[in-house]
C-alpha cells in the first residue's frame, strides 16, 4: 500500500472534501497563503505545503455557516468583517469579472468570517462538492 493509497483511505474514512484554495484572511492574524482546504466530519483543515505555521484547523462545532459565492455575490455582501479581513481588496473584488472563481466563507460563532478563494471552479461546482458540509451546518443550526 503506497502513500497515495493511505491518503485516499484516510480521506474516505473521514468523508473529506479536498479543495485547492487561497486563504484570504479572517481567521486570527494569519496571512494569505495557498494550500489545500479539507472538510472533515469534525473539522475544516487548511494545510500549506512546507509550512506548519501557516496551516490551521477549525473545529466544525465553531462553524455556524458555510457560504459559497461568486464574485458578483461577494461584491454585494461586503461586510465590515470582510472589509477588515481583505482590506481595500474587498472593493476590488467587485471590479474583476472572472466567471470561474468561487469564494468560500466560513462564518464562525465568534463573528469571524474565514474567506477562501477557489480558482477555476464556479460557485455551483464548489457548492456541489461541499453539499454534505453545507447540509451538516444547516442541521447543526436547527
Amino acid at each position: 500500500m503506497g502513500l497515495l493509497d493511505v491518503f485516499k483511505e484516510n480521506e474516505q474514512r473521514h468523508n473529506a472534501t479536498l479543495i485547492n484554495a487561497k486563504f484570504l484572511g479572517g481567521y486570527d492574524d494569519r496571512k494569505k497563503a495557498l494550500g489545500n482546504l479539507s472538510f472533515f466530519n469534525e473539522s475544516v483543515d487548511f494545510k500549506v505545503a512546507f509550512s506548519a505555521k501557516a496551516s490551521f484547523s477549525i473545529a466544525f462545532s465553531s462553524i455556524t455557516n458555510v457560504v459559497v459565492e461568486g464574485k458578483d455575490q461577494v461584491s454585494r455582501r461586503v461586510t465590515v468583517t470582510r472589509l477588515i479581513t481583505i482590506g481595500i481588496f474587498a472593493f476590488a473584488l467587485q471590479k474583476k469579472r472572472e466567471e470561474k472563481d468561487a469564494y468560500i466563507t466560513l462564518e464562525l460563532k465568534d463573528g469571524q468570517e474565514v474567506i477562501f478563494h477557489i480558482k477555476n471552479k464556479s460557485p455551483m461546482e464548489v457548492r456541489v462538492a461541499l453539499s454534505k458540509v453545507i447540509a451538516m451546518t444547516k442541521q447543526s443550526q436547527a
